[in-house]
């Protein structure tokens, strides 16, 4: 059924019930929708902008290399080279063309967002497999993304101090999961959802 919860039952059911959950065409009416999938407009609007760009696409058990650079030379290289732009957003009127779903525009979730990131890539990227220790939303402007969710009573499962990089990365590779070394991982329950354009998902630190 197509419909938008009241703000007092989005919050009953899900951030209270602690229940991760999608927003089909939460992002669809985002001026960022429109305007960012042109590379001209990014480039004159914000290509000045410093970002922080890892040069690698695929996870790797190691400190990824790091490096500033701004929007524009990010543009020039993305497509040809392994690089993804995984950064806060910097003073830049580039927020202006985000908003909340109606249904989060109450004081409770507003006054508690204290970051805003952006992920740029080519395509074919992975993340490393971690533990967020806050809640979130994930908005999807162009392509698709999918995650595994799994609920953080699972830890010992999933190797969680067995970090080789910093605590909160596990050092399993969910691309190809090494079962005679992380056995206890194959029993562990999930969610995968694919978020495709247009599509939000509100991750909340939930109970399966």
């Amino acid at each position: 059924m197509k419909y938008s919860p009241s703000g007092q039952l989005f919050y009953q059911k899900y951030i209270h019930g602690r229940k991760p959950v999608v927003i089909r065409n939460g992002a669809k009416y985002w001026p960022a929708m429109k305007k960012w999938k042109h590379e001209s407009y990014l480039r004159k609007a914000f290509g000045t902008s410093m970002f922080t760009i890892e040069y690698r696409k695929s996870f790797k058990n190691e400190f990824p290399v790091r490096k500033a650079l701004r929007l524009g030379q990010f543009l020039d290289i993305y497509k040809t080279e392994a690089v993804y732009l995984d950064s806060q957003f910097p003073e830049t009127m580039m927020i202006k063309d985000i908003l909340l779903p109606s249904v989060l525009h109450c004081n409770e979730v507003v006054s508690q967002i204290t970051n805003l990131n952006l992920l740029f890539s080519s395509g074919g990227t992975s993340s490393a497999f971690h533990q967020d220790g806050y809640e979130n939303m994930i908005a999807i402007i162009s392509g698709e993304k999918t995650f595994i969710l799994i609920n953080s009573s699972y830890a010992d499962s999933l190797y969680a101090d067995d970090f080789q990089v910093v605590p909160g990365v596990l050092p399993i590779n969910l691309e190809k999961v090494d079962l005679k070394k992380f056995s206890k991982f194959a029993n562990v329950p999930y969610y995968e959802v694919t978020l495709k354009e247009g599509m939000c998902a509100v991750r909340l630190k939930f109970r399966l």
